[in-house]
């Protein structure tokens, strides 16, 4: 199908949002419940081969659905918008580095000053590199190509655009994090995924990331929709968690703080597009979903 009739036919039908996530969310589970069968630890091998594998759910979904939805032109536009840091306002590297972060110590200074006890907040899975900084390095190149970046390109740099066509910028986030809680599914039935801490708590979990799904449309709506600013604010949400392992008491804190972030984003962004002049731009129609 590559004429404009049949990718209009194929739009009109809803095929480009539901092929798509049958796409990311089918090839995922399929090979996530490898090492759910399996068992053992999630990381030892074969478990951790058919993990990375199942991770390439969203890319692979982005582009054929873009392929068979549009043309090669727009399919080579997504692959641009992964690269292009002149997509990124400096002034976005600020919430994009520094939001999480800050969320998170304010979080723990919280729990500290009401009575958590502080041997609860340990160093997380970063701390367990033995030498610095080449280590850390490759630790941090390994999490953002094998983590946030090919998700984004199905995530944000897909399914996005093609939900605000349909929907607000605040529906289509929430829509969208449904899903992407969703295709976590089958990692919280891995043994030692999330590490010796055990998996969060799923519903604290499923709000945190349709907190987070809010955020990575504000960001993206705001930098011409580039992909590399959202993988780069989802690599600083792994990254903080990596760094340090909270108690749920403390992610209760972080997940109330998050919130009042995003009431500001909705207070001072519009609540239609989160952007300041309430437009999509030209740059945001262009996907002709």
């Amino acid at each position: 199908m590559n004429s404009a009739r049949d990718h209009n036919f194929l739009r009109k039908q809803g095929f480009d949002l539901w092929g798509f996530f049958a796409i990311s969310h089918g090839w995922s589970w399929a090979f996530w419940s490898i090492p759910v069968i399996n068992g053992g630890n999630a990381w030892d091998y074969p478990n951790l081969l058919f993990i990375y594998l199942g991770g390439l759910g969203p890319p692979l979904a982005a582009i054929l659905m873009t392929y068979l939805t549009m043309d090669r032109p727009a399919l080579a536009e997504l692959l641009l918008r992964v690269v292009d840091v002149r997509r990124i306002a400096p002034r976005w590297y600020a919430p994009i580095f520094l939001l999480v972060p800050l969320v998170t110590l304010t979080a723990i200074v919280l729990g500290v000053l009401t009575g958590v006890p502080a041997e609860t907040i340990k160093a997380g899975a970063v701390s367990e590199l033995p030498t610095l900084p080449s280590e850390l390095i490759s630790f941090v190149i390994f999490t953002f190509l094998f983590g946030p970046l090919p998700e984004e390109i199905g995530w944000r740099g897909y399914a996005l655009d093609r939900l605000q066509k349909r929907w607000s910028a605040i529906t289509a986030s929430v829509i969208l994090g449904v899903a992407w809680g969703a295709w976590h599914i089958p990692l919280f039935f891995m043994s030692g995924y999330y590490g010796t801490d055990g998996s969060p708590d799923p519903l604290l979990f499923f709000y945190n990331i349709t907190l987070a799904s809010i955020l990575l449309t504000w960001i993206y709506n705001n930098n011409h929709r580039s992909v590399l600013a959202p993988a780069l604010f989802h690599f600083m949400i792994n990254f903080t968690g990596s760094v340090v392992s909270i108690p749920l008491s403390v992610d209760i804190y972080k997940a109330c703080i998050m919130t009042g972030v995003v009431l500001f984003v909705i207070l001072f962004w519009h609540p239609g597009t989160l952007r300041k002049d309430d437009k999509i731009t030209s740059e945001n129609q262009d996907t002709d979903a």
